[in-house]
């Protein structure tokens, strides 16, 4: 008993986690550790949204998905150019065929390579027309409605116009879409450029 109800999924995790950094280092996977970290992550996000691994703050079984709240430093830089990051989950519509990668929570977004000039963008220079990436669990970027004065902002990676947001993570079982959930193309990176810091 001194180990943990193996039953409990907090437990399972956590000897889940230990196997695989246990055979990662044994193949001499270069970053075995933070692999066997982020594979049980993973792991427990999936438990999760099965309702296996359910949410019980008062017992000390906290949310597994991600959010922009435990991250207070980078909220505050975010806020100095009027950008914040949503609490939910953005989902691919199933039908967005091509804009997810296996499941609709790993997100294959559009990858912008010119701004609204037609200037390429040096974030994106390495990128091309055919190039990809592969995003799991990932948060919208909400942009100012009214744009701060000497602000650029271009939309550097965004989901198609079926994607919706899971604002209630915490509390769903599925990540199907329901009536209140906001659709629509979301920005998923943002660039903002001051080209005049010290106005």
């Amino acid at each position: 008993m001194a180990l943990g109800d193996i039953a409990q999924p907090q437990v399972a995790l956590a000897l889940i986690g230990v196997i695989i950094i246990g055979l990662m280092l044994y193949f001499n996977v270069k970053g075995a550790i933070l692999w066997g970290i982020l594979i049980t992550w993973g792991l427990g996000i999936i438990a999760q949204f099965t309702g296996w691994y359910a949410v019980n703050p008062e017992a000390g079984v906290y949310s597994l998905l991600p959010s922009g709240s435990f991250l207070p430093n980078f909220a505050a830089l975010l806020n100095l150019y009027g950008l914040s990051i949503d609490d939910g989950l953005v989902v691919e519509d199933v039908s967005a065929s091509g804009r997810y990668y296996r499941q609709q929570l790993t997100l294959m977004p559009n990858i912008a390579l010119t701004d609204e000039n037609g200037e390429e963008l040096a974030i994106t220079k390495g990128f091309n027309s055919s190039s990809y990436l592969v995003l799991p669990q990932s948060q919208a970027v909400r942009t100012p409605e009214m744009k701060q004065s000497g602000i650029i902002y271009t939309n550097v990676l965004t989901t198609s116009d079926k994607a919706y947001i899971k604002s209630n993570v915490t509390e769903s079982t599925t990540i199907d879409r329901q009536a209140n959930d906001e659709t629509g193309a979301f920005a998923i990176a943002v660039a903002a450029d001051k080209p005049n810091y010290d106005d």
